[in-house]
């Protein structure tokens, strides 16, 4: 399921760390007095006093444009929203944020009922999202799931509903952690969407009429489940990641040590532009080996990264001694014909959760995640382009990041909500090229 998201984070492209209050512990970095650096002192607010939560953000020239759901009618949407929120009604918004950290615009659309947007791509000198209403007035009435064009500063413009067969695919049950992309393909516009259909596998290109141009099931075992969790368009075909349980069907014979229904391993499939399986492999052991991330490096390689469990398997000699529900960070490089290059893990005495990774323009990654060897503070680790360690800063935020973006001088942090502490404003922080605070 799409996590919820509310808070974000801007900080400076990172390049080496020269932080001497930092000590290496298990190559995990923390500050040796124990904790984090505190933000508090560094941070910019946005959001009201109500549910805001964001659900896609993308990166454009001169800043963020976020969209998500919210039922605030004051702070900066005071005047914007839309409902009657006596009755707890919430407005799909847009908004977007400059690398000043100031709030440009911010529009918000629906009537009675819940109404949000999915996901948001950057189209021409506007945009394009897509959402979901089950309101029976407003701007989306009558439309369970719909794609709308704004202008460049968040104007409705035009709706349009998706059809029914295809609506299961722009919901979160289909598509996780916001795996819709957009690509050009012959001078036109498609979406990719991977995600599961009946517990399988499945792949679909949508062109920006909503007509359906491929539409693939790759089946498993009976009893099991298999998703995508990301993709990527290529000139030739379609690579397509995410986790597996079978041992049946497409993955015959590829996961045969997993212990029981809680047990995944990640797996890569490249695809001709008809869908028809080139080349799949599985990564793994015994455990849950989870699926985050997948990138271009740019060595003509691909990058999978994510969380795992085992010591067997392919990550037998990797990170020490296993330990049940002991989480290490994964990155495997993968050439064009499906053979691995390198593999890397990452971690300390206890559970590291990776939740974003994105590629930086000096050919490297930068990772971010929670990690818990040390009372769980939130990381930001850089490595280069062959996985090695340059830094890794930390800080005493209490909140997991759910995406980042890179600039030529500018990287983006997402963060998600910390409910129970009542915080459901979005919070921009800047750090320096060494990962340091910025007020």
């Amino acid at each position: 399921m799409k996590h919820f998201i509310c808070l974000f984070v801007l900080i400076s492209t990172l390049s080496s760390c020269s932080d001497n209050s930092i000590v290496v512990i298990e190559e995990v970095l923390i500050p040796s007095s124990g904790v984090g650096e505190n933000v508090e002192h560094a941070v910019t607010r946005f959001g009201g006093s109500g549910d805001d939560r964001i659900y896609d953000v993308i990166k454009v020239d001169d800043g963020l444009v976020i969209v998500g759901q919210t039922n605030s009618v004051d702070g900066d949407f005071e005047g914007v929203n839309v409902g009657d929120f006596r009755y707890n009604d919430s407005s799909a918004f847009v908004l977007k944020v400059g690398l000043d950290k100031e709030l440009e615009w911010v529009k918000a659309y629906g009537g009675d009922g819940e109404s949000l947007f999915d996901y948001v791509f950057e189209d021409g000198d506007g945009y394009t999202v897509f959402g979901r209403s089950n309101s029976a007035s407003g701007n989306f009435e009558g439309l369970s799931s719909f794609k709308a064009v704004l202008d460049s500063r968040g104007e409705l413009v035009s709706v349009y509903a998706i059809p029914e067969d295809l609506s299961y695919a722009f919901v979160s049950d289909f598509i996780s952690n916001s795996n819709l992309i957009q690509n050009y393909s012959e001078g036109t516009i498609h979406y990719l969407a991977t995600g599961s259909k009946h517990r399988n596998v499945s792949l679909l290109y949508i062109d920006e009429n909503l007509d359906l141009t491929l539409s693939r099931t790759y089946e498993g075992e009976s009893n099991k489940s298999d998703w995508g969790v990301a993709g990527l368009s290529l000139l030739d075909g379609f690579l397509v990641a995410g986790n597996t349980q079978s041992n049946e069907g497409v993955f015959e014979g590829l996961n045969p040590d997993l212990l029981d229904n809680s047990s995944t391993n990640v797996f890569l499939m490249k695809t001709d532009r008809a869908g028809e399986i080139e080349w799949l492999h599985t990564y793994g052991g015994r455990e849950r080996d989870e699926l985050i991330a997948l990138t271009k490096g740019g060595n003509d390689n691909y990058i999978i990264a994510g969380n795992n469990q085992t010591n067997d398997g392919d990550f037998e000699g990797y990170g020490g001694e296993f330990q049940r529900n002991i989480n290490q960070i994964f990155m495997i490089s993968i050439n064009a014909s499906g053979e691995t290059e390198w593999i890397k893990t990452y971690g300390g005495s206890e559970r590291e959760w990776l939740e974003s990774l994105v590629a930086t323009p000096d050919g490297g990654f930068l990772m971010s995640g929670l990690s818990y060897s040390n009372d769980g503070h939130f990381f930001l680790r850089k490595v280069n382009q062959d996985g090695e360690k340059e830094w890794v800063k930390r800080f005493n935020i209490g909140l997991s990041a759910k995406a980042t973006f890179s600039y030529q001088n500018k990287s983006f942090v997402l963060f998600g909500s910390n409910e129970a502490a009542g915080e459901n404003k979005f919070v921009l922080i800047q750090v320096d090229q060494n990962g340091n605070l910025i007020e």
